[in-house]
């Protein structure tokens, strides 16, 4: 008779977002989340510090986490790290949301920032800004079984949370000191997708891929930023107005035309 198939490994595919949300982290993830699929991943763990970003880069990331038909965890690690704003809503999403011990998270109150700076907005165009957050949040904590009225707290009043707290509160599902102790404690551990439907993770002897940025997305990362556009821009200005002014000059005209040509590339990306 033929011998038994071998059950197939427990794929687990680690992301590390270790920095602000902008557009090229959004679909850094979302490819992650493709690769998962590609690859029969039983699990995506997203290891995050991050003091926030773009709003429409958070909820392109959520929007991909809660449809995925791979389950997601994602994990607050190492000690001394936060998931603050934007990370908060990333973290709240997903299908296990953990912490390392000396870690934080919430502070998710919207804030309007134009060339690295925040600005004062109407008050009514803040209240708008701010419910429509607290809302778009309380949707998905409901839907994920946590606390809506204590997760949006985060929102209206800037509200953040050590792990304990975060776990107490039943905003969080684990504390784990370290990623090997988070997949101990998941594997067996039956969980409830965003769709209604349980899944039981199977994760005894777990192999665990890590899936890294393209390099276009690592060069796109540290570009398409606001501050960093910002400075694009003015050094831009300065250089061809200097080689305008004095024609011959070369570098100022290089250093213009290159800061020029990112620029563009940074806006179009932002």
């Amino acid at each position: 008779p033929a011998a038994p198939s071998a059950p197939e490994a427990a794929r687990v595919l680690e992301v590390r977002l270790d920095d602000a949300i902008y557009p090229t982290q959004a679909e850094f993830i979302q490819d992650a989340f493709d690769e998962a699929v590609r690859t029969n991943a039983r699990l995506v763990l997203i290891t995050m510090n991050t003091p926030g970003g773009l709003d429409s880069s958070m909820r392109a990331i959520v929007q991909k986490i809660i449809t995925s038909p791979v389950p997601s965890v994602v994990y607050v690690s190492p000690a001394g790290t936060r998931a603050a704003s934007a990370g908060y809503y990333i973290l709240l999403s997903a299908d296990v949301a953990a912490m390392a011990p000396g870690t934080n998270t919430g502070a998710a109150s919207p804030i309007f920032v134009i060339g690295g700076q925040s600005v004062q907005i109407d008050e009514t165009l803040r209240k708008k800004v701010v419910n429509d957050a607290a809302a778009y949040l309380r949707s998905i904590t409901d839907k994920r079984g946590r606390n809506p009225k204590l997760a949006e707290l985060a929102v209206t009043e800037a509200k953040a949370f050590t792990e304990r707290e975060a776990l107490d509160g039943k905003l969080i599902d684990l504390i784990a000191p370290s990623t090997e102790d988070l997949l101990a404690q998941l594997n067996g551990r039956e969980i409830r997708r965003f769709d209604g439907t349980t899944v039981k993770l199977a994760l005894s002897s777990p192999v665990r891929t890590s899936f890294e940025m393209t390099g276009r997305q690592k060069f796109l990362g540290r570009i398409a930023r606001p501050d960093v556009l910002f400075i694009l821009v003015i050094l831009a200005i300065l250089g061809l107005y200097v080689e305008f002014s004095n024609p011959g000059l070369i570098v100022p005209g290089i250093v213009g035309g290159v800061s020029l040509i990112l620029a563009l590339v940074a806006m179009q990306v932002l």
